[in-house]
């Protein structure tokens, strides 16, 4: 068996904005955070993670639906994250850790 190579990014939220990144399927970030973040590479079938910094959990396994994008749903976030890109979560991996056991990866 051979591995593929694939990148995974992690996209972070707050409380209050993970709720909505999983009711629209949608995970944005500031304009301009996707040159630096490289966020570019990003295309349908990547790898994503969701870590909400206040609770201090990660989630997923997401996989992009489509490319980043400007304002696919310019309300979103109360349009503070206008570049975007969809998503779904990965039906055979659901996962949730929490500090401790982010600690210990």
């Amino acid at each position: 068996m051979s591995a593929v190579a694939t990148s995974c990014f992690v996209f972070h939220c707050s409380t209050q904005t993970e709720s909505e990144c999983e009711r629209r399927r949608l995970f944005g970030v500031q304009r301009g955070a996707e040159k630096e973040l490289q966020l570019h590479r990003i295309q349908p079938g990547s790898l994503l993670l969701l870590y909400n910094s206040m609770e201090r959990t990660l989630s997923g396994v997401y996989y992009a639906t489509s490319r980043l994008q400007a304002d696919m749903q310019p309300d979103a976030w109360d349009g503070q994250y206008p570049m975007q890109v969809s998503v779904r979560r990965c039906p055979r991996i659901r996962s949730r850790l929490g500090s401790t056991e982010l600690r210990d990866l």
